[in-house]
């Protein structure tokens, strides 16, 4: 297996996810610059392509993620791999990604 590209981090952020049809609410557990992991009540399928809007409590409004491709489904979790964010989001993501690194603990080094 092929180590992941950009390094996760550990996290709780509120979720939600319209798109394709689903629309519902999750728990973000980790995030990368290209990705995250969710964990919903709901069964999302692979392959499916939502919008994203992470709720990040020190930022005053959410991250929007405009595509998101679902590349794994286990359960009540998915992987989603981040194909389109706009400029606003993508500095809000930049930022929240450096401040994570800089926090002792919350990285994790995991293969895909």
């Amino acid at each position: 297996m092929a180590l992941r590209k950009t390094p996760h981090f550990r996290v709780e952020f509120r979720s939600a996810y319209p798109g394709d049809g689903i629309e519902g609410e999750g728990t973000m557990l980790n995030l990368s610059m290209d990705g995250c992991k969710i964990e919903s009540d709901l069964n999302i399928q692979k392959d499916h392509v939502l919008s994203l809007r992470v709720h990040v409590p020190q930022f005053d409004y959410p991250i929007q993620v405009e595509q998101a491709a679902v590349q794994w489904t286990k359960g009540k979790k998915f992987g989603l791999h981040f194909m389109r964010v706009l400029p606003e989001g993508l500095k809000l993501l930049h930022r929240l990604i450096t401040d994570l690194d800089q926090r002792e603990g919350r990285r994790i080094d995991l293969q895909p």
